[in-house]
């Protein structure tokens, strides 16, 4: 493996991205809806926290905003659920044509990327 160190790299950067994006994407779904969190040590009652759920549960069905957020997490698990498994392929393959001896980038070959053939 440590003759294939581009992949390690390759992977490394895969996961880091999307780590980030990750994170951005839902620190900026997530931080908005719990800064409108009533607070509990200014007063906060439990009907301010009943109506924050109320009002959570009525964006869930009927504010676009929401709707958009979910569709964005959904299409963004499955872009990762598509593309994970061609990375972890072009990977084994690697690992199996340097086991049987042959050297190259077969990586790129297994994946078809970057216009090796």
């Amino acid at each position: 493996m440590k003759e294939q160190l581009y992949i390690l790299i390759l992977l490394f950067i895969y996961r880091l991205f999307w780590g980030y994006f990750m994170y951005k994407f839902v620190k900026s779904a997530v931080v908005p809806v719990l800064l409108r969190y009533p607070d509990q040590h200014a007063g906060g009652s439990g009907l301010g926290r009943l109506l924050y759920y109320v009002e959570g549960q009525f964006a869930l069905g009927s504010d676009p905003a929401v709707q958009h957020w979910l569709w964005m997490l959904l299409v963004l698990s499955a872009a990762r659920l598509l593309v994970s498994p061609f990375i972890r392929a072009g990977l084994l393959h690697e690992l199996h044509q340097e086991r049987k001896g042959e050297r190259g980038m077969f990586f790129f070959r297994a994946c078809g990327c970057m216009g090796f053939r």
